[in-house]
């Protein structure tokens, strides 16, 4: 379940939409206030997700593979100013 305080939004990137469209990736986009940049990866876990490899790349950047037996999740939040941004993919 997505916690009260993150928001969908549509990814501004036309090469993400198409290859959604093309069924071949899904994508997800959150965003919420503040840093928070591991805090649905914590539910990808809760939810029998293994981690694989966690990285905060630099003080804005954080970046993270989970796997479970139907496939890798790849997720990456970035700070946007007063936001973080949440993007979320893998193969279907």
């Amino acid at each position: 379940m997505l916690p009260t305080a993150y928001r969908p939004q549509c990814p501004a990137s036309a090469s993400y939409r198409a290859e959604v469209r093309r069924g071949e990736t899904r994508v997800e986009q959150y965003v919420t206030s503040g840093w928070r940049p591991d805090e649905l990866a914590a539910q990808f876990k809760a939810q029998g997700f293994r981690e694989l490899d966690a990285e905060l790349i630099n003080p804005g950047l954080y970046e993270a593979i989970l796997e479970k037996a139907s496939g890798k999740v790849y997720y990456l939040a970035t700070r946007q100013g007063d936001t973080t941004e949440v993007t979320i993919n893998g193969a279907r």
